[in-house]
């Protein structure tokens, strides 16, 4: 272990301050943006992350002889794609708001905005069937009784629907779980599938790192709580580790929701 260690490119051991520089400007000058469906970066806005401050502080910080930073960052660089570690590096610490954060927002209005309109159908039911026993109807409906019940049925299968398009969607609406823990789930997957295993460790290290580059001071990232996250997002998009990959299985309860004309989760 300890000789692959002295292999790696920028080991902290006897790292000089010019090498400390020139490993720092490899990991700005190699980044690139991703191709994805979307790209990562419109979930930030769209700006070159290559310009950031932000990247240049990331890389300092991941050089900086008083951390672990670097040992972490060689474990990813000998196996990931580094853009794509940086990209959910930044998504994860970025203290403005993202994508996935503005969709939870939007899910939970929709699930909020539905509860409110589904007491109304109650009170549409109880006004037809009111016109159906009401005297001064009453020579009116042997013609019309028919009609008035299937009214009826109609308004009481669309408050089904709308009861389930808001079943479907609780869970992607609940704050209960990060929205943003998508991009911590990806970086697990990303090491998962290069190396067999999530290195959580590494990716707290890292984490850190990123964390401080935006100027957020806060404890250590704890590895017990980042795997807690990892596999609560791994249970919600029903996943599952096989041969040191990261599988998908068919979700029945993601499926039933697109039956019903409800959309994916999130539209990563």
């Amino acid at each position: 272990m300890s000789t692959s260690k002295k292999n790696h490119i920028g080991s902290r051991r006897g790292l000089s301050k010019e090498n400390r520089e020139k490993v720092a400007r490899e990991i700005v000058d190699s980044y690139h943006a991703t191709i994805g469906c979307p790209p990562l970066s419109t979930h930030w806005g769209g700006h070159d992350l290559g310009k950031t401050d932000w990247l240049k502080k990331f890389a300092e910080e991941v050089v900086d002889d008083q951390s672990k930073s670097l040992e972490a960052w060689n474990t990813v660089k000998e196996k990931c794609d580094t853009s794509f570690i940086i990209e959910l590096l930044y998504l994860l610490t970025l203290r403005e708001r993202v994508t996935l954060d503005r969709h939870q927002d939007a899910y939970h209005a929709l699930v909020a905005e539905i509860e409110k309109v589904t007491p109304r159908y109650d009170k549409l039911l109880e006004d037809v069937l009111t016109l159906t026993e009401n005297p001064l109807f009453s020579p009116t409906m042997p013609y019309v009784r028919g009609s008035l019940a299937k009214v009826c049925q109609r308004l009481q299968e669309s408050k089904s629907l709308l009861e389930e398009l808001r079943d479907a969607n609780i869970e992607h609406s609940s704050y209960k779980r990060s929205a943003r823990d998508w991009y911590l789930f990806l970086l697990a997957t990303a090491l998962i599938n290069a190396t067999g295993r999530p290195h959580v460790e590494e990716l707290a290290t890292l984490l850190d790192a990123a964390r401080f580059a935006n100027n957020e001071r806060c404890y250590p990232a704890d590895v017990a709580t980042l795997n807690k996250r990892i596999q609560r997002w791994t249970k919600y998009v029903n996943a599952k580790v096989i041969d040191g990959r990261m599988m998908f299985r068919i979700n029945t309860r993601n499926t039933s929701s697109q039956e019903n004309g409800s959309d994916d989760p999130m539209p990563f």
